[in-house]
């Protein structure tokens, strides 16, 4: 029996890693968006590459999303080969969360038993994989959380692979370094930062030292660097809007009782067992890096879903947690197997536990087909694009900016940069952008304007009137995210 249901976690674990990169090789080269803020983050990458600054004075041409460079700045290196695409910021991407399965395989292989062979870390990284749909389909697509997901973790390998006692230096240096480039991709990643400095002291004074060093004087000099030359508004874009950001209980709430204890109860349950296990030797002290790790990775989770406008995409941090915590639950049933009562369990309670597993990853399957965009949704790209050219003159479709640059208009400030202007909590940063807009309005700069929402904006209304002609393409709608696409086109009266 303990053969078979090996056999049946490790087909498990493999056909969702398969999975996963069937559908990630499938959509790589796909022309439109899969998600529809990736358009933003080309322009960042775009603007790289002109030698431009990501962040300065928002207006109507430009407006930055609230991400530091590193994600599209590693896309740029790309360009050469792939061009100014979103395949470049995918490829990015996916190789980012092939690097999350591996560190997964490795951390679950140091915390487990040498007899239990590779199973518990194809576990990790197959149950990570396992949870790509309840992740919104997120893990290639062009945006930052792959990579920054996969440097956290690297950061944790690099504490794990170092001696508890006595560590050299280098390996705090080298985690600290990458917890630096983490900040320069989400700055989420500051709660971990906090935390793992903890097991790094863990392994010796020199070592903390070196941890410290390493992050926050690359960080102190980057971004306070990028204050003084954007004339403070890299701060404002990546830190003071950020946090006027509201959040709301009930989707704090709802990350426990919608998103994590229906989702995911067998590996909560072995997570919960795995953080609380007692030392491995009486007397001695745990180490403090998995319930660093795990408890960083899950809080962060959490505070990112009770984030108003959060979607799935801020559970994958939670999911690579209980990858581990399921990865030890594994270990501890295969370590087991053949004790008879000596752990507390028998062969038919460890083959229910075997059986539990297996069930939590099937509960999360979904047919992956859904998530590659089929010839219809490219035909729809074509004709939009196609449609755009036709009017004669500059378009601006705010949602998908990118849209505008296929037909040969400007691109314009991408709709989620404006947003997150207009909800701050400073008026008066928002004032000179919409006196922008109400005068290109006014002077009815664009033949036709393409709205994925109505806009309750009096000087659209006055200068443009909406077009009841439009038909939506609907299968330009993104694969994962908001199903948004442009639903009404307005043209000059």
């Amino acid at each position: 029996m303990k053969r078979l249901l090996t056999g049946l976690l490790a087909g498990l674990s493999v056909l969702a890693i398969l999975s996963w990169l069937g559908v990630a090789c499938g959509r790589l080269g796909y022309p439109f968006e899969l998600e529809w803020q990736e358009g933003g983050l080309l322009q960042h990458m775009e603007r790289l590459m002109a030698g431009e600054t990501c962040y300065g004075a928002p207006s109507l041409e430009y407006a930055p999303f609230p991400y530091p460079p590193l994600f599209p700045l590693l896309g740029v290196l790309l360009t050469p080969f792939l061009g100014a695409s979103f395949t470049a910021l995918r490829l990015v991407s996916l190789l980012a969360t092939l690097a999350t399965l591996a560190l997964l395989m490795r951390l679950a292989s140091l915390d487990a038993e040498r007899s239990a062979g590779p199973l518990p870390g194809l576990v990790a990284a197959g149950f990570y994989a396992a949870c790509f749909p309840l992740t919104g389909a997120w893990f290639d697509v062009a945006r930052v959380d792959s990579l920054w997901l996969a440097l956290i973790l690297g950061a944790g390998a690099v504490l794990r692979v170092a001696p508890q006692v006595r560590s050299s230096p280098r390996h705090g240096a080298l985690a600290g370094a990458l917890l630096f480039l983490a900040l320069c991709t989400k700055q989420t990643a500051l709660p971990l930062a906090i935390l793992l400095a903890l097991p790094a002291f863990q392994r010796g004074r020199s070592c903390g030292k070196a941890f410290l060093a390493a992050l926050w004087i690359p960080a102190a000099l980057a971004f306070m660097g990028s204050h003084f030359v954007t004339a403070g508004w890299s701060t404002r874009h990546l830190f003071l809007m950020p946090a006027a950001h509201p959040f709301s209980a009930e989707r704090a709430l709802s990350f426990w009782t919608v998103d994590l204890i229906p989702q995911l109860p067998v590996a909560l349950g072995l997570t919960c067992a795995y953080l609380f296990r007692p030392a491995p030797i009486k007397g001695t002290r745990r180490c403090l890096l998995a319930p660093m790790l795990s408890i960083g990775l899950i809080s962060v989770a959490w505070l990112s879903r009770a984030h108003v406008g959060g979607w799935d995409n801020v559970l994958m941090p939670l999911c690579a947690a209980l990858s581990l915590g399921l990865a030890w639950g594994v270990e501890r049933w295969m370590a087991g197997w053949g004790r008879g009562g000596a752990n507390g369990a028998g062969p038919w309670a460890r083959a229910l536990l075997a059986l539990l597993i297996c069930g939590q990853f099937l509960f999360l399957w979904r047919d992956p087909r859904p998530q590659i965009p089929g010839a219809e949704a490219r035909a729809a790209g074509e004709d939009f694009v196609a449609e755009l050219k036709e009017t004669g003159g500059e378009v601006w479709v705010p949602y998908h900016a990118y849209l505008a640059v296929l037909a040969g208009s400007p691109a314009g400030a991408h709709a989620m940069g404006l947003i997150d202007l207009m909800r701050g909590a400073d008026p008066s940063a928002a004032a000179p952008l919409v006196a922008e807009l109400e005068a290109d309005l006014a002077r009815r700069r664009w033949s036709a304007i393409y709205l994925d929402q109505a806009w309750d904006l009096p000087a659209l209304e006055a200068n443009y009137r909406r077009d009841p002609r439009f038909v939506p393409a609907v299968e330009l709608a993104p694969v994962t995210g908001e199903a948004t696409f442009p639903r009404h086109r307005y043209l000059p009266r």
